[in-house]
C-alpha cells in the first residue's frame, strides 16, 4: 500500500495500523516492511493476500470516494537475503541456451 495523495505520509504509525488490522483479522504475514513511500506485506498464499487486501483497505480507507491510501496486490521478489547481499537481482529477461542459439543462427546461418 502507498499514499494516494501527496499530503498523506506513510510512516511508522501507518505501519502499526496495518499490522494491527492484520492481527485482528487473524492474518500472520511473513513480513511487513516500510520504505520511503509504501508498506509491503508479504503473505503465504493468494487467499491470504486477497483477505489481507480487504482488511487493510477497510482499516486505512474509511471513505472509498476519497481514499488517502492505495491498497493493491503486487508481486514482490522472493530473492533470499544472502543473495541480495551479493547485489544479485532477478533475471527478468534471461535467455536460455536454446533461445540464444536460435537467435544467433537466424542471423548468421542463412541458407544461400
Amino acid at each position: 500500500m502507498s499514499a494516494g495523495k501527496a499530503t498523506v505520509k506513510v510512516d511508522d504509525a501507518t505501519q502499526a495500523r496495518v499490522a494491527q488490522a492484520l492481527s485482528q483479522a487473524g492474518i500472520q504475514p511473513q513480513s511487513v516492511a516500510r520504505d520511503a513511500n509504501s508498506i509491503k506485506v508479504r503473505l503465504q498464499g493468494t487467499d491470504q493476500q486477497l483477505k489481507a487486501k480487504d482488511v487493510i483497505q477497510r482499516a486505512l480507507v474509511p471513505d472509498p470516494a476519497d481514499p488517502p491510501y492505495v491498497v493493491a496486490l503486487n508481486l514482490l521478489s522472493a530473492t533470499p537475503s544472502w543473495l541480495s547481499a551479493l547485489r544479485a537481482a532477478p533475471m527478468y529477461r534471461a535467455w536460455t541456451c536454446a533461445a540464444a542459439c536460435t537467435s544467433c543462427c537466424r542471423w548468421t546461418c542463412r541458407p544461400r
